[in-house]
């Protein structure tokens, strides 16, 4: 079941009219094509949608025992079912169904508040209890899963995403400035904040409790990276790491739908995709996005892995046109403006997955897991570099790295460090490529810095991060703790994962997201995650024999796309001259006019093939992307609001 929304009076008295729920769902039914299943009564409106048949899964939702006290929705999947109805079964609880939104019930009835912390699984879970008067909700530990609510005359109003609330026609649509502040340095809205005023995210690996009088949320669940304190053998920890992540593999696999996988060649994917195929008796498709760039292609890689494990490889081409023309699909279904836009090519490919299955396998997750990303390394070796009196030369450094195709903020000045060592204790390392998209504040107009004023996005991470804890570890723990606690939840799991596999009535299952693989990985000895300078060592180490030689030796390489050739080449959609145009900036007042004009200016007029790697465009394209995204993202969801995603034509945005 994959997409859930519903209404909910606090006090269970008012009736909620169908028409309400109706809207919600409709607004979000890319999420749940099979299915679509209404509960109605005082007080309450609920809704579910599948993208599988439930009279095959037999997850029947919404779940209402029988005197209507208790309701329950489930989006999601509980992995370890069969131990947990073994639990109730020993104390007399017998269920009617497989309805997974009955398990948590009856958990929630049996355990109260601590049920969740039983559950294995992806999940966002609400429960409305009426003996109690109180809603409970729930996410996932990691994130996998969304839950929005909004608290609006005394009503709550909760679902998988934003635009489902705004459906209701009960939300007011204001634009939160901060947040987007705080979008356009962490490309992405954090938990518990969203896009517009009253509406909140429900962060991962929390609860939370409303009841007529109060909102409250708390965490349940967190990582630790307090060392190992009986430390093992490297050959332990490979056998260790493998048989988690093997396993984390199996139970994700359904018995009732056939699967695909993401493969990209890289060693995330790769080995998800090898495990898959030892466990499955059946071979089964793989899909990949390909750009016409040799640059930014991954095909030949995920040729070797498919052909190796003898499965059909799918490719999806994306031209500069179709980037671009998937980018407006991009907000809508992500609700935010993005810096990054390489997730626009996943609407596509979900696309293309789900002419044949239901269900894709994804490696999202390993690098958060194993120190996979290029600032770790970097991070370590400036950290070093400031030891030495050769920390004189690092402003000469700064001014070298874009022409490696490196953004100078991976040399910052001690005085742009300062806000994340005032706010968080410590400066992360993934901050350093934060930095990097922060330089498109500088293309703020002048009352959108003055209505900011002092606000610092930072002050807000320390609310979603345990900042006590951090101090206790070394640099590179607090680093992926920040990574999986902030970048993996709030964009991977977003744009790249949750929005856009729903997009196309898909479900993901990520097994480098399995709790106990996280909680193992995070206390392993930081020698077994990065050494010297190859990341996730250990990974490599635990997929020797099971992933291509040539897959496990290659670098790390992070996924992109073409930016400006998309957008000012002569393919361009006719949208972006519009939203780029002069007389638009000023009209919507974000941005300095003339310095968005001069930035078109700069980029149309540069040659691409002197650049030295990909990186470059995508770095100096940061802006182009901001605005653009801002403006896309104030058409569709403040000036106007589009229940179904909309295309651009002659005559503006439309259905």
């Amino acid at each position: 079941m994959s997409g859930i929304a519903g209404v909910v009076d606090l006090q269970a008295k008012r009736e909620i009219a169908t028409e309400t729920l109706q809207r919600m769902l409709y607004s979000i039914a890319h999420r749940g094509p099979a299915h679509k299943s209404t509960h109605n009564q005082p007080g309450i409106a609920l809704g579910a949608l599948y993208t599988c048949d439930p009279a095959v899964t037999g997850d029947t939702q919404p779940f209402v025992d029988e005197d209507g006290a208790l309701c329950a929705l489930l989006e999601g999947r509980i992995l370890n079912r069969r131990a947990l109805e073994a639990q109730l079964g020993q104390h007399g609880v017998i269920l009617r169904s497989r309805s997974d939104a009955e398990l948590a019930a009856q958990l929630y009835l049996w355990r109260g508040e601590d049920c969740v912390a039983q559950i294995e699984g992806k999940f966002a879970l609400l429960i409305w209890d009426g003996r109690r008067q109180r809603c409970f909700a729930a996410r996932d530990r990691l994130g996998v899963h969304h839950l929005f609510y909004a608290h609006h005359e005394g009503l709550l109003y909760f679902a998988s995403e934003i635009k489902a609330l705004l459906a209701s026609g009960d939300i007011p649509r204001r634009l939160d400035l901060r947040t987007l502040d705080q979008t356009l340095f962490m490309n992405c809205p954090v938990a518990p904040r969203t896009m517009f005023e009253g509406v909140a995210a429900l962060p991962p690996g929390h609860i939370l409790l409303a009841g007529a009088e109060t909102i409250t949320h708390r965490a349940y669940w967190d990582l630790d990276f307090t060392p190992d304190t009986a430390p093992r053998s490297e050959d332990e920890y490979r056998e260790q790491l493998l048989g988690l992540l093997r396993e984390a593999v199996r139970v994700r696999i359904p018995a009732d739908r056939p699967v695909g996988v993401y493969l990209s060649g890289g060693l995330d994917s790769s080995g998800v995709t090898m495990l898959l195929r030892q466990l499955l008796p059946d071979t089964f498709p793989a899909y990949l996005v390909d750009f016409d760039l040799r640059a930014y292609s991954e095909c030949s890689y995920a040729e070797l892995v498919a052909a190796e494990a003898a499965i059909p490889l799918n490719t999806v081409e994306m031209t500069y046109r179709r980037i671009a023309e998937s980018f407006p699909r991009l907000i809508w279904h992500g609700e935010a403006p993005v810096v990054l836009m390489e997730a626009a090519s996943l609407l596509p490919l979900a696309h293309r997955a789900s002419q044949d299955v239901r269900l894709v396998f994804s490696g999202e997750g390993g690098d958060e897991l194993l120190a996979g990303y290029v600032f770790n390394t970097w991070d370590r070796t400036y950290r070093t570099l400031q030891r030495f009196p050769l920390s004189l030369l690092l402003p000469l450094v700064r001014a070298l790295l874009p022409p490696l195709g490196f953004p100078k903020a991976f040399v910052l000045p001690a005085s742009a460090q300062r806000p994340a060592l005032e706010h968080l204790g410590c400066f992360p390392a993934p901050l350093y490529y934060n930095y990097a998209v922060r330089e498109v504040t500088a293309f703020y107009a002048a009352e959108m810095r003055a209505h900011l004023g002092d606000y610092c996005p930072l002050a807000d991470m320390a609310q979603t991060l345990d900042v006590r804890r951090m101090a206790q570890w070394d640099p590179l723990s607090q680093s992926l703790y920040f990574s999986t606690k902030v970048n993996l939840p709030n964009y991977l799991l977003g744009p790249h994962g949750d929005r856009a596999v729903a997009s196309a009535g898909l479900e993901a299952a990520f097994p480098f997201l399995d709790h106990r693989l996280m909680e193992f990985a995070a206390r392993l000895p930081n020698s077994f995650k990065l050494r010297g300078n190859e990341e996730k060592y250990l990974l490599k180490r635990a997929l020797e024999g099971v992933a291509p030689d040539a897959i496990v030796q290659r670098k790390k390489r992070p996924m992109t796309s073409p930016t400006s050739p998309a957008f000012l080449g002569p393919d361009a959609p006719p949208y972006v001259q519009h939203l780029l145009s002069p007389a638009v900036i000023k009209e919507k007042g974000y941005f300095d006019s003339a310095r968005v004009t001069q930035m078109v200016e700069m980029l149309q007029n540069r040659d691409l093939t002197k650049d030295r790697n990909n990186r470059m465009d995508v770095m100096l394209s940061f802006p182009l992307v901001a605005v653009l995204s801002v403006h896309i993202f104030d058409e569709l969801f403040i000036q106007n609001f589009y229940d179904q995603a909309p295309a651009w034509d002659a005559k503006g945005w439309g259905p």
